[in-house]
């Protein structure tokens, strides 16, 4: 069993291609390209933490999308996740649906949350921070600017990584895979 870790897969929205710049002609491409990625990499053993901003569409998309899908999914709720929220039956589809979660992924500590924290928990003790959210956006580059000077200034390192799709090749990846890039 392996963990796995993706943000703002954004599934049938249509206006992100346009806005996070991502390479494809058409949302059934994206969607296309993602369901492939992903059974590429996941395994029914898996589990995959969803960062949020899942799919854009009703219940019914998100089932069909699901359906393709191998894992255990555990959602971490985004600001674009109200279908899920409102929609019981669609949350059984999950193991865990939260706003906040914290794992242990096997040494290693990791905060969830869709949002950067930027004081995250036990931040002085080694812990990690996984987050989406902010995209690839003048929001992401702040994001990156002051956990880069936290860093600096208290002389800690930040163990921060935005998991969002576009940064992550539309492919769910490990801790590993994550960790081995840049920070932020």
């Amino acid at each position: 069993m392996v963990n796995f870790y993706i943000s703002d897969c954004h599934f049938g929205h249509k206006n992100i291609v346009a806005y996070d710049h991502r390479p494809f002609f058409s949302v059934d491409e994206m969607d296309a390209e993602m369901i492939r990625n992903w059974q590429s990499v996941v395994s029914d053993n898996d589990t995959v933490y969803i960062l949020g901003d899942f799919c854009w569409n009703n219940a019914t998309r998100w089932n069909e999308i699901l359906d393709q899908l191998p894992g255990y999914k555990v959602a971490i709720l985004g600001n674009h996740d109200q279908v899920l929220v409102r929609n019981k039956e669609l949350q059984k589809r999950f193991v865990h649906v939260t706003s906040y979660m914290e794992i242990r992924d096997g040494k290693h500590d990791i905060v969830l949350c869709h949002f950067p924290i930027p004081i995250y928990k036990n931040l002085h003790c080694g812990w990690y921070h996984f987050y989406g959210h902010v995209h690839e956006t003048v929001d992401y580059e702040m994001t990156k600017k002051f956990l880069s000077e936290v860093s600096a200034k208290y002389e800690v390192p930040i163990r921060a990584y935005n998991v969002c799709a576009t940064l992550l090749g539309y492919t769910p990846r490990t801790f590993d895979e994550i960790t081995s890039k840049t920070g932020g």
